[in-house]
């Protein structure tokens, strides 16, 4: 790819979106504020939206190699952090683990009072991360995760109270893939990708130069043919 200052993305405009785990995403195109299921988390810090994919794998060595002869991946962690600067009942949730909180004394009182959450509570959630860049949005669509770190916060008197979270993605309840991402990026559509044998090739298969036109492969064929033929007359050259 060219360089091209259209395809850089700046989240700007990001929101994060929890519902149960098992609700159904909502279609892209349409405005999640407008659903019931999905809770909107609020403002987040400036640091924004945080990703970590990793990686841990098994070397597998052998007698007659000072190398790995095959590396072997045993997990893929994957999560997700940022700062929430609202407080509601999610926040509470998502940042210390779930608990309760319920009106004191009479109905109207205004008085809540928060319960911790048991030895036994699990607060897992389905999560749409959305990002709007301009005229672009990315989804990210997680299908189920959990805060499983610690979370530290503070009240100061010059600076927003804000809850920091990392959410661990779990592995999807319906063994599918844990989470896939939708977006109206044109930068997404027919890229072109490596094959096997280090072409480059469209979404049909084609052979494609490096600004995705189409290249003849009989040509290309047909000229590393005439290199081998003279590689091969020079080395018959250089053993006389």
């Amino acid at each position: 790819m060219a360089n091209n200052a259209d395809a850089v993305r700046v989240g700007g405009a990001t929101q994060i979106y929890m519902a149960p785990v098992g609700t159904a995403f909502p279609v892209f195109g349409t405005a999640i504020s407008t659903t019931t299921e999905w809770i909107d988390t609020g403002y987040i810090s400036t640091d924004g939206v945080t990703w970590n994919f990793d990686r841990e794998v098994t070397e597998i060595e052998a007698m007659q190699s000072l190398d790995p002869i095959r590396i072997m991946t045993t997990k893929l962690p994957k999560s997700f952090q940022f700062g929430m600067m609202q407080s509601g009942q999610e926040q509470f949730a998502l940042a210390l683990g779930g608990g309760s909180w319920a009106e004191q004394g009479t109905a109207g009182s205004g008085i809540f009072v928060y319960t911790p959450p048991g030895i036994s509570e699990v607060v897992e959630r389905a999560a749409v991360i959305e990002m709007i860049d301009g005229t672009i949005t990315y989804r990210w669509l997680i299908k189920k995760c959990q805060n499983k770190e610690g979370v530290e916060f503070k009240y100061v008197r010059d600076d927003a109270s804000t809850m920091p979270v990392t959410l661990t993605i779990l592995a999807a309840p319906d063994g599918s893939e844990p989470f896939t991402i939708e977006t109206d990026d044109p930068a997404m559509g027919a890229t072109a990708l490596l094959s096997a044998d280090g072409q480059r090739v469209d979404d049909d298969g084609n052979v494609v130069d490096a600004e995705g036109n189409k290249v003849d492969t009989d040509e290309t064929d047909e000229t590393e043919a005439r290199k081998a033929r003279r590689e091969a007359d020079r080395a018959k050259v250089g053993a006389k």
